[in-house]
C-alpha cells in the first residue's frame, strides 16, 4: 500500500514538472523613422549575380510547407555563400505526411555600400521615369481592355434584345389564329 501511493507520488510529481510552461519574453524600444530628430542617410549598393543556379532543399512535415520553403531558401544560400536567391522558383513534393521542399535560383551579394551621392540621382531618375512609362502604357492598355469588355457587352445586350423581340413576334404569329 505504501509503496502504490509513493509510486503514485512520484508518477505525479514527474509529470507535473514535464508540463511546465517556458515563457520568454523580448522587448525593444522603436522609434518611427520619420521623427525629425532622426536624419536619414540613404545607402546604395550593387548587387552581383551569379550565373550559375543553386539548389536548396528541406524535408519535413506536409503540414508546414512554408516553413519547409524558408529552409529551402536558407540551405540554398548558405550553399553558396550568397545574400539573397533571386527568381526563386519552389518545387514541393508530398508522399503521405512528408514534404520535400526544393528550392532553384540564381544566388546574388551586395557589394560596394556607399552613400547616396547625385551621381545616383540619374539612375533614381531614369527608374522613376520608366516606371511612369510603364504605368501610363499598362494604364492605356487597361483603359483598351475596358473598351473591348464595354462593347462586347452592349453586343450582347442587342443580340438578346434581338432574340426577345423574334420570341415575342413568333409568339404573337402562332397565338393570333388560336385566339380567332
Amino acid at each position: 500500500m505504501k509503496t502504490s501511493r509513493i509510486i503514485f507520488f512520484i508518477f505525479l510529481a514527474i509529470t507535473s514538472i514535464s508540463c511546465s510552461t517556458m515563457f520568454q519574453a523580448t522587448e525593444a524600444d522603436t522609434i518611427n523613422i520619420n521623427e525629425k530628430r532622426i536624419r536619414q542617410t540613404p545607402l546604395i549598393t550593387d548587387l552581383i549575380i551569379k550565373n550559375d543556379k543553386v539548389e536548396g532543399k528541406a524535408i519535413g512535415s506536409a503540414a508546414s510547407i512554408n516553413s519547409l520553403k524558408i529552409f529551402a531558401l536558407d540551405d540554398a544560400i548558405k550553399k553558396s555563400n550568397a545574400d539573397l536567391l533571386i527568381g526563386p522558383q519552389y518545387s514541393i513534393t508530398t508522399t503521405n505526411s512528408k514534404a520535400v521542399v526544393t528550392v532553384t535560383g540564381r544566388p546574388a551579394n551586395y557589394k560596394n555600400f556607399r552613400k547616396f551621392a547625385v551621381k545616383d540621382t540619374i539612375v533614381i531618375d531614369y527608374l522613376t521615369l520608366k516606371a511612369s512609362l510603364e504605368t501610363n502604357n499598362s494604364s492605356a492598355d487597361n483603359a483598351q481592355v475596358e473598351q473591348k469588355a464595354k462593347d462586347e457587352k452592349a453586343q450582347m445586350l442587342r443580340k438578346k434584345r434581338i432574340f426577345g423581340l423574334t420570341i415575342l413576334i413568333l409568339g404573337t404569329i402562332v397565338l393570333i389564329p388560336l385566339l380567332l
